[in-house]
């Protein structure tokens, strides 16, 4: 697209090791994150100068994750963005 207009798209995630260092201790993920994942993308702009957008459209947390007494966290993570062409 480094010559003009708009493109979009939608990309699948798959997410095939989940794992956290903590004090030299791994942890793993999997129960907490979701495992796939589809995001939606658009890209528009002229020449070298573009800007981006992308917005998840799955939960990037696990809503089968409960903890008692907890209110459950649910957000969307939304990605805004310029991109620099350089040709």
């Amino acid at each position: 697209m480094p010559f003009g207009g708009y493109m979009g798209g939608v990309s699948f995630q798959w997410h095939y090791r989940l794992r956290a260092k903590q004090n030299g201790d791994f942890l793993d993920l999997k129960d907490e994150l979701e495992v796939f994942g589809t995001t939606a993308h658009l890209s528009f702009g002229y020449n070298t100068w573009n800007f981006y957008v992308a917005y998840r459209l799955t939960p990037f947390l696990n809503t089968k994750t409960e903890v008692p007494n907890a209110l459950p966290i649910q957000f969307t993570p939304i990605k805004i963005g310029l991109i620099f062409y350089l040709l």
